[in-house]
């Protein structure tokens, strides 16, 4: 009599189906071996795919860039916010945003300065509000790379969530202040066309002159 064919039915994820290859072969090998040409054993194996979850953005996450930074960025910001030229090309390629965009956002947060320390508890090169770094201690918050994580990281994830819209991103950003995001809108727009801003002037003249002055000064510029 033949003997009764055996099935065998096996689940596996991503290491486990190189066992199954290995007993795969071994199997072939039993199939043609002498001894075995009047036992045939056949091994069927059911592939279940791992559910992958989306994976979701944070400040560690750098996304994949696409097309790095060369070009100088827009000579309207103040001479302070320019003197972090480089830096401000090296994080736009690291979070892949337009370089003028964070120019722009330094240059109505913190001037250029990264010592920034508000009343209301901006702080650092990016204006960052003391608690997105509930974790940091001591000067953390003032290194202007430290800063940038934090700044940058919520900055890209607003970016994402507008549908790269500025004037909302700004608005999340600083979510109490309206004037910001408009400010932080139109200077962008004019930094992007290289044409002379006249909102980055007025803001100067009302309240700005005094935040680029005191960066200057941490920057030891005339």
């Amino acid at each position: 009599m033949r003997k009764t064919l055996a099935m065998k039915t096996t689940s596996i994820f991503g290491v486990g189906i190189l066992v199954l290859l290995t007993l795969a072969c071994a199997s072939t090998a039993l199939v043609e071996s002498p001894q075995a040409t009047q036992t045939p054993y056949i091994l069927l194996v059911f592939v279940t795919q791992p559910v992958v979850a989306t994976p979701v953005y944070s400040a560690t996450a750098v996304p994949e860039i696409t097309r790095p930074i060369t070009h100088p960025i827009s000579r309207v910001f103040t001479p302070s916010v320019l003197y972090w030229e480089r830096k401000i090309i090296e994080w736009g390629n690291e979070w892949n945003i337009d370089a003028n965009l964070i120019a722009t956002l330094m240059q109505v947060t913190s001037c250029g300065n990264p010592l920034l320390q508000t009343d209301d508890g901006y702080q650092g090169i990016l204006g960052v509000p003391h608690y997105w770094f509930p974790a940091l201690r001591g000067n953390a918050p003032y290194d202007p790379d430290v800063n940038a994580v934090h700044g940058l990281g919520a900055f890209r994830r607003f970016w994402n969530e507008t549908g790269f819209d500025v004037l909302a991103t700004f608005a999340k950003y600083r979510p109490n202040d309206a004037a910001f995001a408009l400010l932080g809108d139109a200077i962008y727009r004019d930094a992007s066309n290289n044409a002379a801003s006249t909102t980055l002037a007025n803001w100067l003249d009302a309240e700005g002159a005094s935040l680029c002055q005191e960066a200057k000064q941490r920057l030891g510029m005339k």
